[in-house]
Formats: structure tokens, C-alpha cells, sequence
């Protein structure tokens, strides 16, 4: 006899293998021939140690649970004929056999105690055998009473992690957390422990990518799952998105682990980074006066980035004349991203409803469906769109420049608007019109039913850099109108925009106070500065980041 233990979250089985020849059944009555032997053999050790008792059978030895202390056996035939067996489990080896008539069905059962206790239980049914016939032959034994309570699972959950680096510009450094998750198939006995390493991807640990390398996670007791972070590192490099890896171990002994491994992605928003293209997609001649030609298609002239191209549309009396190549036209975005349908050239533009939400239809046009904000999806800021209408966004309300932080004011605060400036509009709250009650009050819009409140379901507006206007300048034949309409054009020339930033030296070959200036940037993408205390436009900027 022999046994086998099976494992399944809901059962243990005890398989026991009868007999070295199994059943041995003989037609014979008249002798011992006519009966079937059945023989069972447990071989133990001097010493007594339960660990190192086995059951011997034709598949081998197997060793028995520790806690098993006898098998008793009973057959019974078709005939009613009851034979019955116990074997001791001791530390010698030990043997019984019992006997069985051929050519009668058998139905046999077997009780495994462990001490005492009833601990498996099982019965099978065998056909009548053949005079001699030999028969291999096994018997699940269930376990009886309560079953034991199954392991949980430990799992590291796959979806998505992901957090942006952590520098978004205005607050400086501030690192943040990639977070994730781990839960149990089913409630534990008490509380389960993990530990956990990082491991670098793409994101390196000796550039300080991220600072957790590794920990120790834990599942309280009556819960099913439990979150652990990993700190990033905020910088200022202009990088790719980056990975690192996460591998669980070491489990408690209440759990048993199954998914170990995950990934977590830090998105780069060192956005001045990733610029955006000109919006040149034309090239231009080396022609001198009446022979300079500009707005070329580059193609057309056999201009590409390593080859030299003609520009044969010239007063034909002339030379035709060369079209460089290398030329603007010929490198970035506008000349491997080019799709009108997301913005003109290489730029890539979304039309956001004030909730924030893109436009269904993103083709529709301002005059049939109007929208608050415009995402530039490369560089993952999101721009106001001017209104006509007369109130706090209208498209010619100007403001002074003001920042009562103290920080990065060049020294000098601006001047705030004292409550009855004529050159803001919004005549119901006439105190807006310097910068940063603007702002202030861009970011206070009450929410609606359809959107939270600020603007575009964003409440983290500011003054955009120089850098920062410059990238949604469309430098090309065709600006960037279709996505940002009602952008003011002033009699006397461009309109200009306020930046964030103060002018800290003079610029002009005056006597000039340092921070008494700030930097403008104007629809063309000429920059220049203007006095704190004159009016200029705003055009305001959100960093795509929800805290």
C-alpha cells in the first residue's frame, strides 16, 4: 500500500496504492488458489521518528503524513463475505494481509486515523476478477470533518501605473509617487507581508529617476489588498518617458504568491523640452533682389535635407537660382508629423469643452461649435481660448503685471490693479485686471453641473513662459487661427502678451530699475518688454498635470 497527497485550493486527498501484486483472485474453492491475496507493508525505522515512515507498493515508496497513525481496511463482496484489516503505523515494518473470493464484485474502504481522529475517509467499487488475474488498484481518501482553509494569492495588479516626473515649473522640485497595488485572491489568516525591489527600465537609479529601491508591503489583517509607493525623482532634464521595475518575494507564510511583477512609467513634463516645430514647411532661394523667391515647395525645387535644389519660376532671363538644402522645411515636426487633421503643420492640437472634455466633432469650426481650451498634445500644456463677449475672458481685456509672492518678481511686484481700471472689461468685477487676480479668478470660475470648478475643469492657470508662447506660434504662411480664435490685433501693431518672467537687467541703453519690466511675446512671435505698470494681453497656460 502507498499514498499520494493531492493538492487543490478546495481538497487534500490521500491516494493509497494496495498491494505489491494488488488483487490476486483464483477460481479454485476447494484450496487456498480459490482466494485473492491482498498484501500492505509500511516500513518504518528503529528510531521511531513518524517523519520517515512509508508504505511500500509497486510504485515505490511514498511517505505518509506524519500525523497518519493507522489504516484500517474492510472488503466486501458481492456475496456479503466482510474482511477487514488494521494496519499500525509504528516504527517497524509491518505487514497484513487479507484474502478475497474470485469472480465476485468487491467494494473496499479504507480509514486513515491520525491518532484517534477519523481523518480520511474512501471507498471504490472493483469488478469481479479472474482466477490469477492480477489487478493494479488505488483509492482516493477524502479528508473527513472541516476542510483546511485555502491559501490566498497573492497578486501584484497589471494595470497601468504611471506619474508625471514632478517638476512642473512653478512650485519647483517636488517629487511624487508612483503607487501601486497588490491584493489577495481571499481574506488571509492575518496580516500578510511582502517585500518588494525596484530595478531600473529606461529610468536609472544613479541619476536619481527614483529613490525607492526597495520595501516591505502589507495587507492588514480583514483586508484584500494594500497599495505601496515608489518616490520619484523630480528634475529639469529634457528626457524621454521612462521605465522601472517592480518584482514582489519573500511572502508571508499566510499567503502564497502569484503575479510578481510589474512595470511603472514616469511621463517626462519638462516640457520646455520638447518644443514644438516652427510651422516652416516652405523653403527659399539664394536669389538676390527681384530674384529672391521665398514660399517654395521644397519638393518642387529637389531640395531635400542633403541636396541642392533650382528654383526655375525666376525671370527666366536670368540664372535660375539655387534652393539650399538643409533648410528649415527640411527637419522636425512639420516634416515627419504633418497631419492637418490635428493642427496645421507638425503641431497637434485638441479643441477642450469647458469641461474639459475634446470636442466629439474636432473639425467643427468656432462660429458653429465653440471651445475654452486648446491641449497642445506634444507638449502637454493646455492654452485659454479668448471670448468675445465682454466679460472676465473677453479677447481685449489688457492687464497690468503683478505678483505679490515675491518670488521671481525681478524685485519688483508690478502694480496691482486698484479696483477701477477702465482697460478690463469685466465691468461686474473690475478689480481683475492685473495679472494675478486674473488668474485668481480664472481658477475660481464656479462649477456646473457639466464641470468643476476653474476653467476647462482646471484650476492650476498661470503666465506662460517666453518659451512656452513661442511654442504654439505657427512661424509658416498660416497661423495657428483655426484652433486659437478671437486673438486680439491692435491698430497700431501686433498684440503682446505678458510672460512670466521679469526682466532682472535693462535692455535698453537707458537708466532702467531692475524688475520694474517683464518679457512680452507678440502674435508673431517677436519678444520684447514692457512696464509692469502698463497693459499688455494674457493668453493663460495649464500644465496637464491633476493633482
Amino acid at each position: 500500500m502507498g499514498h499520494l497527497i493531492r493538492h487543490t485550493r478546495q481538497l487534500l486527498k490521500l491516494v493509497i496504492f494496495l498491494g505489491i501484486a494488488s488483487l490476486v483472485a483464483c477460481d479454485s474453492q476447494s484450496d487456498e488458489s480459490q482466494y485473492a491475496f491482498i498484501s500492505a507493508s509500511v516500513e518504518g525505522t528503529n528510531t521511531g521518528a513518524p517523519a520517515t515512515k512509508t508504505i511500500v507498493n509497486r510504485q515505490g515508496k511514498n511517505h505518509l503524513p506524519p500525523e497518519v497513525t493507522r489504516i484500517e481496511f474492510n472488503i466486501t463482496d458481492s456475496q456479503g463475505v466482510n474482511s477487514t484489516a488494521v494496519l499500525n503505523i509504528g516504527p517497524e515494518t509491518q505487514t497484513i494481509n487479507f484474502r478475497v473470493f474470485a469472480n465476485r464484485d468487491l467494494v473496499i474502504r479504507v480509514d486513515v486515523y491520525s491518532g484517534d481522529t477519523l481523518s480520511f475517509q474512501g471507498e471504490s467499487p472493483v469488478a469481479a476478477l479472474r482466477p490469477g488475474q492480477t489487478f493494479p488498484f488505488s483509492i482516493e481518501a477524502d479528508p473527513v470533518g472541516e476542510q483546511p482553509a485555502p491559501i490566498p494569492i497573492l497578486n501584484l495588479d497589471q494595470n497601468a501605473v504611471s506619474v508625471f516626473e514632478g517638476d512642473d515649473f512653478v512650485n519647483g522640485f517636488v517629487n511624487r509617487n508612483l503607487t501601486f497595488t497588490v491584493s489577495l485572491s481571499e481574506l488571509a489568516n492575518g496580516n500578510v507581508t511582502a517585500d518588494f525591489t525596484v530595478s531600473d527600465g529606461t529610468a536609472s537609479r544613479d541619476n536619481s529617476d527614483y529613490l525607492t529601491v526597495n520595501g516591505t508591503l502589507t495587507i492588514p489583517a480583514g483586508s484584500l489588498s494594500a497599495n505601496f509607493d515608489i518616490e520619484v525623482g523630480a528634475d529639469r532634464r529634457a528626457e524621454l518617458d521612462e521605465t522601472l521595475n517592480i518584482v514582489l518575494s519573500n511572502v508571508s507564510a499566510n499567503a502564497t504568491l502569484g503575479t510578481t511583477t510589474t512595470i511603472g512609467t514616469i511621463i517626462e513634463d519638462d516640457f520646455p523640452g520638447r518644443l514644438n516645430d516652427t510651422g516652416m514647411t516652405l523653403c527659399a532661394n539664394e536669389g538676390v533682389a527681384n530674384l529672391n523667391n521665398n514660399n517654395l515647395v521644397c519638393a518642387d525645387t529637389g531640395s531635400t535635407a542633403t541636396t541642392d535644389g533650382l528654383d526655375t519660376a525666376v525671370d527666366m532671363e536670368k540664372d535660375v537660382t539655387v534652393v539650399p538644402a538643409g533648410q528649415d522645411a527640411h527637419f522636425g515636426r512639420d516634416a515627419s508629423v504633418n497631419n492637418p487633421a490635428d493642427g496645421l503643420d507638425g503641431f497637434n492640437f485638441s479643441k477642450l469643452t469647458q469641461s474639459g472634455d475634446p470636442l466629439q466633432d474636432q473639425t467643427q469650426d468656432y462660429a458653429t461649435q465653440q471651445w475654452d481650451c486648446v491641449k497642445d498634445n506634444y507638449t502637454s500644456l493646455v492654452w485659454e481660448v479668448k471670448r468675445i463677449d465682454g466679460n472676465l475672458r473677453d479677447r481685449f481685456n489688457q492687464y497690468t503685471w503683478f505678483n505679490s509672492t515675491g518670488i521671481n518678481d525681478g524685485g519688483f511686484a508690478g502694480l496691482a490693479d486698484p479696483g477701477n481700471s477702465t482697460f478690463c472689461t469685466d465691468i461686474t468685477d473690475s478689480g481683475n485686471c492685473d495679472t494675478e487676480k486674473y488668474i485668481a479668478a480664472v481658477n475660481d470660475i464656479p462649477a456646473t453641473t457639466e464641470a468643476p470648478r476653474g476653467l476647462c475643469a482646471r484650476n492650476n492657470w498661470r503666465l506662460p513662459t517666453a518659451g512656452e508662447l513661442l511654442s504654439i506660434i505657427n512661424h509658416g504662411f498660416t497661423k495657428n487661427t483655426d484652433y486659437f480664435p478671437n486673438t486680439p490685433l491692435l491698430d497700431e501693431g501686433l498684440a503682446r502678451f505678458w510672460t512670466s518672467a521679469s526682466v532682472v537687467e535693462p535692455v535698453l541703453l537707458v537708466e532702467q530699475t531692475p524688475g520694474t519690466d517683464a518679457w512680452t511675446v507678440s502674435r508673431n512671435g517677436d519678444i520684447s518688454t514692457g512696464p509692469k505698470n502698463g497693459v499688455q494681453f494674457v493668453r493663460l497656460v495649464a500644465d496637464d498635470i491633476f493633482e
